[in-house]
């Protein structure tokens, strides 16, 4: 019995301790830029990708943290969870590659840290896993990244994007 309660708080205090190290945004995110730069061109247009998307999405939707009576809860929306989808995107861009496996468990611990800190529901977080998956099929439809191209097409398509939308060619 003894050994099951303190086996049961030292596994608490480490999920809180890594919860508490992934809610720091200004390690969380540059850990996750760097492990994508690391890893390849596919995995950090992915991040930054997410990162855009997130950007965008949290004001338009505008759904408040389950938390947002809390004095300690962050101010920002929680729809979508953006550490989540940040972890999704990591992982899912390794999909069909050595470290797929890793970077989802990964994914998914980022994830149920979220809601164990009380940051975000459960939908919240799906919804970063969502949006992830669908970055992922966006990628596959198009054909932005190709595994024998290292994502050139992403960049040459966003550059066009923002030429044609930023009224330097016309189209």
């Amino acid at each position: 019995m003894a050994l099951a309660l303190a086996y049961s708080l030292n596994a608490d205090s480490l999920l809180t301790g890594f919860s508490l190290l992934v809610n720091n945004d200004m390690l969380f995110i540059p850990t996750i830029l760097v492990i994508a730069a690391l890893l390849n061109k596919r995995a950090l247009y992915f991040v930054i990708a997410a990162i855009v998307l997130v950007l965008v999405l949290k004001p338009l939707i505008a759904e408040p943290r389950p938390c947002f009576a809390s004095p300690s809860c962050e101010t920002d929306y929680g729809f979508p969870s953006g550490h989540t989808t940040l972890a999704a995107a990591l992982a899912f861009s390794q999909l069909r590659r050595k470290h797929f496996t890793l970077l989802l468990l990964l994914a998914l611990l980022v994830a149920y840290s979220r809601v164990y800190l009380g940051l975000h529901s459960l939908s919240q977080v799906a919804a970063g896993f969502a949006l992830a998956a669908l970055l992922l099929e966006v990628d596959r439809l198009l054909g932005w990244t190709c595994a024998w191209s290292g994502g050139e097409n992403l960049l040459i398509h966003l550059r066009y994007l923002w030429r044609r939308y930023s009224g330097k060619v016309k189209g």
